[in-house]
């Protein structure tokens, strides 16, 4: 009797997880192809992460370890030759939401590595500060969270306005840019390998003194801006003339100057008794007739926490008359112009 002589190949299956793990998703199966000489046989792999206990006994496949797809009895020659066959494997069935690597037959002992497709996301801090300007204030920091389907994940990234220069070489969150948060490697689709994952970010820890424009989570590319937080104040002028008459003076005009915290402040109102245009930014203007108005004014010290205290002096009066109070008022107040006897 002549036996034909055989031999054995096999393929090695690894994963590749997009927070940098390499244990195979839940449930997944990939089909492995055996080829001869470049064509495709009939013998194929379910690979389950399960090994079989039993092994072949006629030219067959089977997951001889988890993962490790091993072809068995095996013609090693061309039929009527000394030329022997080469036999190559290839993933034929890949699990979804993964990418084979290489694509194309591998020799016997090869490895087939699946790569989680990942994607990308980010989201952008702007500053709108009370006096206009748009810079960030002074060691302000903020946090963005990643949000996959409306959950909240465990990747934070903290924003300073300095960028960081190491990329994360897995799942997790970096600023890329001054104020550009960025999250990478992140799985692209659920578990089912089809359905796309939503990924949105939210502000979770916002700088004192300012509120975001949007208080939920925004989609990627998208923007949260922190505007600084606001506050008004007003003061009136009120007229006592000799003759009893409380209408002021024919080209009357008096200043009126903001205070915070007791310090003279370089915002100003001259009066005259018509009312102005309100400014975009932070400003005075006489809102209504003999009433000082200033408005977009920081609501908190730098500490974000501690209110400011605003308060109003007349700091140049109509001559032949004598303001009172002298010294600055709280916002709401009067201070009443004597005409001097």
């Amino acid at each position: 009797t002549n036996t034909q002589e055989a031999t054995t190949v096999n393929a090695i299956k690894a994963w590749k997880n997009a927070d940098g793990s390499e244990t195979a998703p839940a449930g997944a199966t990939v089909v492995y192809t055996l080829y001869a000489d470049g064509t495709a046989t009939s013998y194929t792999v379910t690979l389950d992460g399960t090994a079989e206990e039993t092994v072949p006994t006629t030219t067959a496949g089977y997951e001889s370890e988890a993962w490790k797809a091993t072809f068995v009895n095996l013609p090693k020659y061309k039929t009527g030759t000394t030329t022997e066959i080469v036999y190559t494997i290839a993933e034929t069935t890949t699990y979804p939401g993964y990418t084979a690597s290489p694509t194309t037959p591998v020799a016997s002992g090869g490895t087939i590595t699946n790569t989680q497709e990942a994607t990308t996301v980010n989201a952008i801090k702007a500053w709108k500060n009370a006096d206009g300007s748009t810079t960030a204030p002074e060691s302000a920091t903020v946090v963005f969270t990643l949000y996959a389907d409306s959950e909240a994940t465990k990747y934070t990234v903290t924003l300073d306005g300095t960028v960081d220069e190491t990329v994360p070489e897995v799942t997790g969150g970096y600023e890329s840019e001054a104020w550009k948060a960025e999250f990478v490697h992140l799985p692209k689709y659920q578990n089912d390998g089809e359905t796309e994952i939503v990924y949105t970010i939210a502000e979770t820890v916002t700088y004192p003194g300012y509120t975001p424009d949007f208080e939920g989570q925004v989609a990627s590319g998208e923007t949260i801006t922190n505007k600084q937080d606001e506050v008004e104040a007003f003061a009136l002028k009120a007229w006592s003339n000799a003759d009893g008459s409380e209408t002021a003076p024919a080209g009357a005009t008096v200043v009126y100057t903001l205070y915070a915290d007791g310090g003279l402040t370089e915002y100003t109102v001259t009066l005259t008794g018509t009312a102005g245009t309100a400014p975009e930014v932070t400003g005075g203007y006489e809102s209504e007739a003999w009433k000082a108005m200033f408005i977009h004014l920081p609501k908190y010290q730098t500490d974000g926490e501690t209110l400011i205290v605003y308060t109003i002096a007349e700091t140049m009066t109509y001559p032949g008359y004598t303001a009172s109070p002298t010294t600055p008022v709280a916002s709401g107040e009067t201070i009443t112009n004597t005409q001097n006897r």
